[in-house]
């Protein structure tokens, strides 16, 4: 049984963008200059359709409350989010598409939540990983775990500390703190005590609105120690329509060479919706039949008498080894200068 470095673009781009920050409100929201020196909206075709007009009286600050109100005041959600990945190379100017990894969420006050996420992989089966709480039970499958799945007593209220209540779920799904990487989960466990960490210790500022798939969106900046997320953000029900994710630590991971001419990483929110009635089946586990069921999912190589976390010094050996072998194609892949 194999347990894969998840190594990613999925995983590093929020993995290496800022995702350690305490936690805080967004610092002067409004019509203030990021500072940020790596944009998302620069290198993820930011305007990618005709820009529209403002409605009256549009601030960053009055967009993103309108945003943190309709998610923690909808008592469902639903959507067909995709992470997404496109660049091109300074050698042949190609433009590449991977394909996208699935990261859908369908979400009902007050305990019953069904997370997706599904990574395909180019030489081999891809990953596979499933949350379903029904309200009476929590379980989880992994595929990289098959032989076992996930299955515990659901939480009254589901909240940032028991959204992801066992070790390998929370690594295998957020690797990375929520919000960077399901920032849909982030604003709907959020309240007012606990505000959206997507938001904390930012500086806000308003961009040009803009049409994404053909619905209006007001777009905010975001910007972070030198980074910038950009929010697409529905004109009419609020809701988060795509992220644009900052690259500059990704590309000096991945491409230290340069071979990168593009990189844009960004979430699409499909299909996003709130207030739709969800039937109980949205939130029912399919698992197969040879995942036995256990209180507490166990890594390859843990011991299964013990409550010490999973020792992932093999895995993370493994991703090293691994983004080695990416760096060394890319090198490859660099066209050789002759001199003159």
């Amino acid at each position: 049984m194999s347990f894969r470095p998840l190594l990613l673009l999925v995983l590093l781009a929020p993995l290496l963008a800022g995702c350690e920050r305490p936690a805080g409100a967004v610092a002067n929201q409004g019509e203030q200059s990021a500072s940020a020196t790596d944009s998302a909206a620069t290198d993820s075709a930011a305007t990618e359709g005709e820009t529209i007009e403002q409605p009256a009286g549009t601030t960053a600050a009055k967009v993103l409350d309108e945003m943190v109100a309709a998610y923690q005041g909808a008592e469902t959600y639903y959507d067909n989010a995709e992470y997404c990945e496109r660049h091109v190379y300074q050698a042949d100017g190609v433009e590449v598409l991977p394909p996208p990894h699935v990261m859908s969420v369908a979400f009902r006050r007050p305990n019953c939540v069904r997370i997706q996420r599904n990574v395909p992989a180019g030489d081999g089966p891809g990953l596979e990983a499933t949350v379903a709480c029904d309200g009476e039970r929590y379980r989880a499958f992994i595929s990289d775990l098959a032989d076992q799945s996930l299955d515990r007593a659901a939480a009254e209220t589901l909240g940032y500390d028991n959204l992801m209540p066992d070790e390998i779920v929370a690594r295998v799904l957020t690797p990375v703190p929520l919000e960077n990487l399901y920032p849909q989960l982030d604003l709907l466990v959020s309240t007012k005590s606990a505000p959206p960490k997507l938001l904390a210790e930012t500086t806000a500022k308003l961009l040009t609105a803009a049409e994404h798939n053909g619905v209006k969106c007001q777009r905010v900046e975001l910007s972070r120690a030198g980074q910038a997320w950009v929010l697409w953000i529905d004109q009419d029900n609020h809701l988060l329509r795509r992220l644009d994710m900052p690259t500059a630590d990704v590309r000096a991971a991945l491409d230290p060479s340069g071979n990168l001419k593009e990189l844009a990483l960004w979430i699409d929110f499909r299909d996003a919706t709130i207030g739709t009635p969800l039937a109980d089946s949205a939130f029912a586990a399919e698992f197969p039949a040879s995942a036995k069921p256990t209180e507490k999912l166990i890594a390859p190589g843990a011991e299964t008498d013990t409550s010490e976390p999973v020792d992932l010094r093999a895995i993370k050996a493994q991703a090293a080894e691994e983004l080695n072998k990416l760096r060394t194609k890319a090198d490859e892949q660099k066209p050789e200068v002759t001199e003159p």
